[in-house]
């Protein structure tokens, strides 16, 4: 693995890994692109939820991240030069991408369209729980505010 995993010992890596795997196979199967692209890659939760389908490259097999949902709403472009970069897709994630993009019906013609939204057509951001508290109940569900 890279991303997450770059400065791990070994044995915490493949750890890691396994915890990974262990989440995505236990999520939805339009969710597992977006375990992956956080433990595989290190991306942002606010990155992949601002993740746009003209970002993607699947040919060339990578991925630029350009743009963060705000903390107060909304999208932004990343704050720094150097947080904007281009990224190589590893070809078990191209191919669970693809698969993702096709299920939602998306083609590189729609490319300001987000990668990833809620079953209801919501904005993933509008779903993230209060898992400081250990919630899981929806009914407390808000807005993601972290800076990561």
């Amino acid at each position: 693995m890279s991303g997450a995993s770059a400065s791990l010992a070994p044995n915490q890596s493949k750890r890691l890994h396994s915890w990974v795997v262990a989440l995505a196979d236990a999520t939805d199967v339009d969710s597992r692109a977006m375990i992956y692209l956080g433990g595989v890659m290190g991306m942002r939760w606010s990155e992949i939820a601002g993740l746009r389908v003209g970002r993607l490259d699947l040919l060339a097999r990578t991925l630029t991240v350009a743009e963060t949902v705000a903390a107060t709403g909304g999208f932004a472009d990343v704050r720094t030069s150097s947080s904007r970069r281009t990224l190589p897709i590893p070809p078990f994630l191209v191919e669970m991408l693809a698969e993702h993009l096709a299920r939602r019906g998306l083609t590189r013609s729609d490319a300001d369209q987000l990668v990833f939204v809620a079953h209801n057509s919501l904005e993933v951001t509008t779903l993230a729980a209060n898992d400081t508290a250990g919630s899981r109940d929806r009914s407390t569900a808000r807005p993601f505010t972290s800076r990561h």
